[in-house]
C-alpha cells in the first residue's frame, strides 16, 4: 500500500498526500456502489409483483375486474343514483318549461300590441288628416260668407247713413233702434214644429263644448239643429263627446254674440256639458249692452237640453 501511494504520489508531485488518499477512497467507493447496483437489479425486478390501475398490468396487459369488485361498482352506481334529486330535477325542468311558455306568450302580447298600436297609429293619422282637411274647408267657406256679409254690411250702412240724413238723425241711434227693434219679444219659432223632447227655449243661449261649429253647420229650422244634436248623440262614440245642447239662430239680420265672429241666420251650434249653464236669458243687461253695445235687448238666440 505504502508502495502504491509512493507511486502515485511519485506521478502527481503536485498534490498532497491528504488529498490524493481522499481521490483514491472516493473512487473505491463508487467503483463498489456501481458493483453492487449491478448485482441486485435483476433479483429485484423479478421478485416484484405485476401492479395493476384499473384493471391494467403494469406491462399493458389488462385484468378483467373480480366478482367482489362488480358487486362494489353495482353498489355504488345504485347509491348514486338513490341519492340523486329526482323530484327536484323534475321541478327545475317544469318550471323551465312554464318560463319559456310564458316568455313565448308574452313575446305574443307584445307583437299583438305592437300590431295594435300601429293600426291605431294609423286611424288617429287618417283621421286627424281627414279632420285637418274638412276644418280648412270649412274655414275657407265661412271665410268666403263672411266677406259677402261684410260686403252686405257695407252697403247696408251706405242706406242708413242716406236714411238717417233724410231723418235728420245720426247713423248710430238709427243703428241702435233698428237693433233694438230687431230684438222684439216675439216667441213664434220659425220653421217646422219642434219635438217635445228638444226642451227648446226661445231668447237662450246655452253655454257648452262645442262638438260641431255653427259658423259652418246651417240647417233649416231649429227643429233641424235639434235633430241634428240627436243624430249626433246617437251616432258618436265611445271616445266622442254626445250633444246634449243645441243652439240656433232663427233671426234674418243674424244673431250677436260676444266673441269675435260674425254668426249668421241659421247657424247651429251643438255643444255639450254634463251640467248646462245658461250664457244669456230673455234680455241682456243693461250692464252688458254698455260693455257691448251693438247688442239689442233680446236674445235672439234659440237653445234646448236634450236628455
Amino acid at each position: 500500500m505504502a508502495h502504491l501511494l509512493a507511486d502515485f504520489t511519485g506521478r502527481f508531485r503536485g498534490c498532497s498526500y491528504k488529498r490524493a488518499t481522499f481521490v483514491l477512497c472516493t473512487g473505491n467507493v463508487m467503483m463498489a456502489l456501481f458493483m453492487l447496483h449491478a448485482i441486485l437489479a435483476p433479483i429485484c425486478s423479478d421478485s416484484s409483483p405485476p401492479q395493476r390501475a384499473h384493471g391494467v398490468l403494469s406491462d399493458g396487459l389488462t385484468v378483467a375486474p373480480t366478482k367482489e369488485e362488480w358487486q362494489r361498482i353495482e353498489d355504488s352506481n345504485r347509491l348514486r343514483l338513490k341519492l340523486l334529486p329526482t323530484l327536484l330535477i323534475e321541478r327545475v325542468n317544469e318550471i323551465r318549461l312554464e318560463t319559456e311558455e310564458e316568455i313565448e306568450r308574452t313575446e305574443a302580447l307584445n307583437l299583438e300590441k305592437l300590431n295594435v298600436a300601429a293600426k291605431l297609429a294609423e286611424r288617429l293619422r287618417e283621421l286627424k288628416l281627414g279632420n285637418s282637411q274638412s276644418t280648412l274647408q270649412a274655414l275657407e267657406e265661412w271665410k268666403k260668407r263672411k266677406v259677402e256679409k261684410r260686403n252686405s254690411v257695407t252697403a247696408a250702412a251706405r242706406d242708413d247713413e242716406q236714411i238717417a240724413a233724410y231723418l235728420g238723425v245720426s247713423a248710430d241711434d238709427l243703428q241702435l233702434g233698428s237693433q233694438q227693434n230687431a230684438g222684439l219679444e216675439d216667441d213664434t219659432i220659425p220653421g217646422r214644429e219642434i219635438p217635445p223632447e228638444c226642451h227648446a227655449e226661445v231668447h237662450t243661449d246655452y253655454g257648452g263644448a262645442a262638438v260641431r261649429w255653427g259658423l259652418t253647420h246651417h240647417v233649416g229650422s231649429a227643429a233641424d239643429c235639434c235633430q241634428a244634436c240627436l243624430d249626433h248623440a246617437k251616432n258618436a262614440t265611445a271616445e266622442e263627446k254626445k250633444c246634449n245642447i243645441w243652439v240656433y239662430c232663427p233671426s234674418e239680420g243674424g244673431c250677436h254674440s260676444p266673441d269675435k265672429y260674425t254668426h249668421e241666420n241659421h247657424e247651429c251650434w251643438l255643444k255639450q256639458a254634463d251640467e248646462p249653464v245658461l250664457n244669456f236669458k230673455d234680455h241682456y243687461s243693461e250692464e252688458y249692452r254698455q260693455q257691448h253695445p251693438a247688442a239689442p235687448s233680446v236674445v235672439p238666440w234659440i237653445s234646448g237640453v236634450v236628455s
